[in-house]
């Protein structure tokens, strides 16, 4: 273990104030105090009587420094035993953030899994996946119960890059942070945005009674989220028992969605919900008047079902679920999709524009990766080589291959070879490309595509100012970015405060939201 002498700590405290060692790796600043002592609480670091060292002290045992990690959004502390002699054993580690003006870290100890023993010239790595503020803090706790207290200041990260998923609705949109915690923003009518009140938010607010989410999604007038349990909660309108908990009773907090306790993933539509299961089947409930459900029937549900084939045989080898409005679709492990609900303009791909109450393969597609469907109007996929082809409506040219033909089988969208995200909206789509830009296309009128025009537009437009988006999510009629650093920009619609500014006109360039997050 380290030791320091008591002439060590006599001189230590001479100075009136500690100097402050930065490092700078890329575009990351730390600065770095360390301090010894007792086993004391988070109230008594700035005690007096606590010991704080000078540069000297530090570069004898420890040496800090952070890199930012942009394909995981993780910023990377290294802690690295520069002593020629002396182990150290770090047993656990507290994020902190006392003074802070964002609220998705408040205080949170984590224990390593096994004691990192550090040798002389050894390093551990810790991953900090939540790091919004411009200034934070880190304590490393050592076997001997001395604290090693790292005053840690980011220059690059923004209160976004918490964001663990999000999903947006008709005039509403939510997140999961990092930490478990939901906010949400926009219309809440229904109480879609799980406060307990039913009054609009122009700005995030967080979420009633949930600490453990891990997946969201956003219907048109309600909510739901997937808690690390596997249980869901959701809350919003609920005419249809889309909620899951037996009733037709809206409600403004979270409801437990009943027999389901395996959840990975959730999607919702106008008024029905279904779930991914970890076994790879598929729950449905809610409205089912178009076979929506896919349990062969057209009767609503208040219950989860079980999506069939037409064979009425439970499928199992799902891995993700998207509804749209009245329609649903899946993808498979082979890299098929399968459909069903209404097939109206052809929305559920199957050379067709007759409803199906089972689930039924979407023609010529056998090596989708991504899929997303429109509220109202069909559905895109993406391919492993980076295509992407979409059917259903094509009234505001949201299929994307420069006409405004209906599809009722995926068609190629124009000029986009190297996609690496998509997502659809109601009459409006947007891919990310490898080169980080985001092109869109389809409806405009609000401003969605982004690209400093009103314009609909049958083939893909480029987004203004985006050259590092990473994610794209699109609601009704409005669309939001996450880019390789975390921050979030969005466009379009805003009658509901639904892009999270804090007012309510739209915008057809991309704005940044990150000052939204604050409290």
């Amino acid at each position: 273990m380290f030791s320091i002498n008591l002439n060590q700590k006599k001189k230590a405290l001479e100075p009136l104030i500690a100097t402050i060692l930065l490092i700078v790796v890329s575009v990351i600043l730390v600065t770095i105090v360390l301090t010894w002592g007792k086993n004391f609480s988070v109230e008594e670091l700035n005690k007096t009587n606590n010991i704080i060292y000078v540069k000297s002290d530090i570069s004898n045992y420890i040496q800090y420094k952070t890199r930012s990690n942009t394909t995981s959004e993780n910023n990377i502390l290294e802690i690295k035993n520069i002593h020629p002699t002396e182990t150290a054993t770090i047993v656990g580690y507290k994020i902190l953030s006392p003074n802070s003006k964002f609220r998705f870290l408040d205080d949170y100890q984590f224990s390593l899994d096994e004691n990192a023993t550090l040798s002389p010239g050894q390093s551990i790595f810790l991953g900090l996946a939540c790091t919004p503020e411009q200034t934070f803090n880190v304590e490393l706790l050592t076997s001997d119960s001395k604290y090693i207290f790292i005053k840690y200041n980011s220059l690059n990260s923004s209160p976004a890059s918490c964001i663990k998923d999000m999903d947006f609705g008709w005039h509403h949109a939510c997140v999961v942070l990092a930490t478990g915690k939901v906010k949400c923003w926009g219309r809440n009518d229904n109480g879609q945005l799980g406060d307990g009140t039913i009054a609009q938010k122009k700005i995030p607010i967080e979420v009633l009674d949930i600490n453990s989410g891990v997946a969201i999604t956003a219907g048109d007038l309600h909510t739901c989220v997937v808690l690390s349990s596997g249980e869901i909660k959701c809350f919003g309108d609920n005419p249809y028992g889309q909620l899951g908990n037996q009733n037709t009773t809206d409600s403004n907090f979270p409801v437990t969605v009943l027999g389901i306790n395996n959840a990975i993933k959730v999607s919702g539509g106008c008024w029905h919900t279904c779930a991914l299961l970890n076994t790879g089947e598929i729950n449905c409930w809610g409205a089912n008047t178009n076979g929506q459900l896919g349990n062969g029937t057209k009767t609503n549900s208040l219950i989860p079902v079980s999506v069939i084939d037409s064979n009425n045989d439970i499928i199992t080898n799902f891995v993700d679920v998207k509804v749209g409005c009245t329609n649903s679709c899946a993808l498979l492990n082979n890299g098929q999709i399968m459909c069903w609900g209404n097939n109206q303009y052809g929305k559920l791909g199957d050379g067709t524009t007759t409803d199906k109450n089972t689930a039924t393969p979407v023609l010529n597609v056998e090596n989708a990766m991504q899929i997303s469907i429109g509220s109202e109007y069909g559905g895109c996929l993406r391919e492993h080589n980076g295509t992407v082809k979409c059917w259903g409506r094509n009234n505001f040219g949201q299929i994307g291959d420069g006409t405004n033909t209906d599809q009722n089988t995926p068609t190629q969208v124009l000029q986009i070879t190297d996609a690496i995200d998509i997502d659809s909206g109601n009459g409006h789509n947007c891919a990310v490309l490898s080169n980080n830009e985001l092109k869109c296309w389809g409806q405009n009128s609000a401003g969605q595509l982004g690209d400093d025009t009103w314009v609909n537009k049958s083939v893909p437009t480029t987004t203004v100012n985006l050259i590092d988006s990473k994610d794209v999510v699109l609601g009704d009629e409005f669309s939001c970015v996450k880019s390789i650093y975390g921050e979030l920009r969005c466009f379009g619609s805003n009658g509901q405060g639904q892009l999270g500014l804090g007012n309510t006109t739209a915008s057809k360039v991309p704005l940044d939201i990150n000052n939204s997050f604050y409290d």
